[in-house]
């Protein structure tokens, strides 16, 4: 495998992932709330880890604002 098709091949597998930053522009908020959305476990559970950060499979965060978690999410915060 020559350089440039290992470097496709990583492009290709981290664009089906999100960070914080991808999910916070994705919802409209912060990354803070992300983050407080992580550590409320309001998120879906990363897939992993790359370089100490969590990475979010992005069908599935799609399928969790989808199926209205985030509003379920939002009114347990505000509720706290």
């Amino acid at each position: 495998m020559q350089d440039n098709d290992l470097e496709k091949l990583i492009n290709t597998f981290f664009d089906e992932f999100w960070t914080t930053q991808d999910i916070a522009k994705y919802l409209g908020v912060s990354q803070r709330t992300v983050w407080q959305y992580k550590s409320n476990k309001k998120l879906p559970r990363p897939f992993g880890f790359f370089e100490n950060k969590p990475l979010w499979a992005k069908r599935h965060i799609k399928e969790w604002f989808e199926e209205g978690k985030l509003s379920q999410t939002i009114t347990i915060i505000r509720h706290k």
